[in-house]
C-alpha cells in the first residue's frame, strides 16, 4: 500500500500539519537542536558564535 500525503512542518512552532485535512500535531525538539536547525547552524558553528560569551564568563568568574 501506498500512501502519499503532503505535509506542512514548522519548526518555529513545532507544528506538523497534514495539508489536505488541516490535522495538525505538536512535535517535541530541544531547543537547542531547533535554534541550530533554524539558524542553519552545527554544533562547532553554536559554539563559535558563543565564544565572546564564554570568554566573559571565564575573564569574570570568581
Amino acid at each position: 500500500m501506498k500512501m502519499n500525503a503532503e505535509i506542512d512542518i514548522d519548526l518555529q512552532n513545532k507544528k506538523i500539519t497534514i495539508a489536505k485535512s488541516g490535522e495538525f500535531e505538536h512535535f517535541p525538539i530541544g531547543e537547542y537542536k531547533q535554534h541550530c536547525i533554524l539558524n542553519n547552524q552545527r554544533d562547532i558553528d553554536f559554539l563559535v558564535s558563543t565564544k565572546n560569551k564564554i570568554e566573559f564568563f571565564e575573564k569574570n568568574r570568581i
